[in-house]
């Protein structure tokens, strides 16, 4: 967990103030495009936690899933990705 100095707060017109220095979102986003694979997904994983962690009934709504046990409820592996898509 960052510390004060550390945390960067969201400014209007698109800068991230990261303490001293201005960085714009277009910079964020050039630099997200050059991460592998594997580091956009660790960071869409890390964002959608972000987002949901204080939402109780995503939480709720989650866990219900993940402990349902009706097989008829699953997605194959194909019919997930086709959902995706």
């Amino acid at each position: 967990m960052p510390n004060d100095s550390q945390r960067f707060i969201v400014l209007q017109k698109g800068f991230v103030d990261f303490g001293k220095a201005f960085v714009s979102f277009e910079q964020i986003k050039r630099e997200i495009a050059l991460l592998d694979e594997q580091q956009q997904a660790d960071l869409i994983s890390y964002t959608l936690e972000l987002r949901y962690a204080r939402d109780v009934g995503y939480h709720r709504e989650l866990t219900d899933r993940l402990n349902d046990k009706d097989y008829s409820h699953w997605l194959t592996p194909d019919e997930f990705e086709r959902r995706l898509n």
